[in-house]
């Protein structure tokens, strides 16, 4: 049962080891290379929301302040250098105060992703959806790049959002730092606090990152206006907005969709449910995506399931696990990061799990926000990879064949020699 985040980066190991895969950085892209027509733009944005005071800082004075990336279409072709997987100014404070090992910033700093800083956004189309992501707790919104890019590749804006003392680092631009380690969310996963304290603070973060996907909508409104970057002006279609989040992020997914119709679809990635929105359900379109045992081991998510009124799907990935739904097993076999350096790892080949991930996250994400047609969705399908059981309340179930229950393996096969023809 996923109840609570896991540190992000154990800092019981060697620096020796560190120093060794550091020396050993190379300039292989994060992920498999890009599946749609569209480069990827990066830009990044400090939003302070003056109607909400900052509950997780000791000065009744502070206003709740947010770190956001966006990462939008372009056409800019990529001839310098990319955008850093994690801000430098992130990563001196990972090391300083977080993980005081040497060679842990060059480590992180070896990780090559495809964004551009600030090239301009594509012309192809007037205006793109809007997607936003909710990170878990204990996390960085940078451990999910691989999948925001895919994204973005297909023709999407997905806004990553820093859940200020909630995610392990958080850096203003005036220098400030954020990190859950100094916040009274620190307390949750604590096996030294009591667990009902805990519950309650899972339910009010929750909250409170609901509040902050709000916020930060309602701050794209206005870039959409006038962006001060002079890049996203008129580009958002926010007639069309999804939302999706890992871990306590998927939480949030669903918990802003209770509070807010203007999110009209979104995914749960194999995070456990903390407010009323397990007994509510959701009107909207909506996926759960699992690892292994979490949707039998947990029964919010089986609540809040049968409680969707809405077109509803849900995704297990048998030999995947908590963390298979981040960057973080890609980092283990491109990288060469240590497996030790993170938890609930799964035995799937990265690979195929993102692929499975970046699969069904389109294909969901496409229909609803796009109205294109998704084959993908309309059969259930079992085998050695995954169960997928698709609910759709407007068109009746298919039956699919037994012969042809393999049909997902066959994709990923296909899948993956088509991207092996693009490298």
């Amino acid at each position: 049962m996923k109840k609570f985040g896991q540190t992000a980066i154990s800092v019981a190991f060697a620096t020796t080891v560190v120093l060794s895969i550091a020396d050993k950085a190379h300039a292989v892209v994060l992920g498999r290379p890009l599946t749609g027509t569209y480069n990827v733009g990066r830009t990044a944005y400090h939003f302070t929301d003056y109607n909400r005071k900052e509950i997780f800082t000791p000065d009744k004075n502070d206003y709740r302040e947010l770190m956001v990336q966006v990462f939008y279409p372009t056409k800019t072709v990529a001839s310098g250098v990319s955008a850093p997987y994690i801000e430098d100014n992130v990563v001196q404070k990972l090391e300083e105060e977080i993980i005081p090992i040497p060679g842990v910033g060059e480590l992180l700093k070896s990780v090559k992703i495809n964004a551009i800083p600030e090239a301009s956004v594509a012309l192809t189309q007037s205006k793109y959806p809007v997607l936003l992501f909710s990170h878990g707790l204990r996390e960085l919104p940078a451990f999910y790049t691989s999948f925001a890019e895919q994204l973005v590749s297909h023709g999407y804006v997905v806004t990553t959002v820093s859940h200020s003392y909630d995610a392990l680092a958080t850096v203003f631009p005036d220098g400030r730092f954020a990190t859950i380690n100094n916040s009274p969310l620190s307390a949750i996963g604590n096996p030294d606090v009591n667990f009902d304290i805990q519950q309650q603070l899972s339910v009010q973060a929750t909250q409170v990152r609901a509040a902050d996907a709000q916020f930060v909508l309602n701050e794209l409104n206005k870039l959409n206006v006038n962006d001060p970057n002079n890049l996203l002006t008129g580009k958002l279609d926010l007639e069309q907005v999804g939302i999706f989040g890992h871990s306590k992020g998927g939480a949030t997914a669903a918990e802003a969709m209770r509070l807010d119709n203007r999110f009209k679809a979104g995914i749960n990635m194999d995070g456990t449910l903390w407010t009323d929105v397990v007994n509510t359900g959701l009107n909207q379109p909506f996926m759960l995506m699992n690892g292994g045992n979490s949707y039998d081991s947990d029964p919010t998510m089986e609540t809040f399931y049968k409680n969707l009124n809405g077109d509803k799907y849900h995704l297990v990935i048998k030999d995947a696990d908590h963390q298979n739904f981040s960057d973080k097993s890609l980092l283990i076999s491109q990288y060469g990061f240590p497996d030790y350096l993170f938890n609930e790892i799964g035995i799937i080949d990265p690979n195929i799990n993102n692929e499975i991930i970046n699969g069904y996250t389109l294909a969901f994400f496409n229909k609803y926000l796009k109205n294109v047609d998704a084959p993908l969705l309309r059969n259930r399908v079992s085998d050695k990879l995954v169960d997928f059981t698709p609910q759709p309340k407007s068109v009746p179930e298919p039956t699919l064949p037994a012969e042809l229950l393999g049909i997902f393996s066959l994709y990923c096969l296909f899948h993956r020699q088509r991207s092996k023809a693009k490298i």
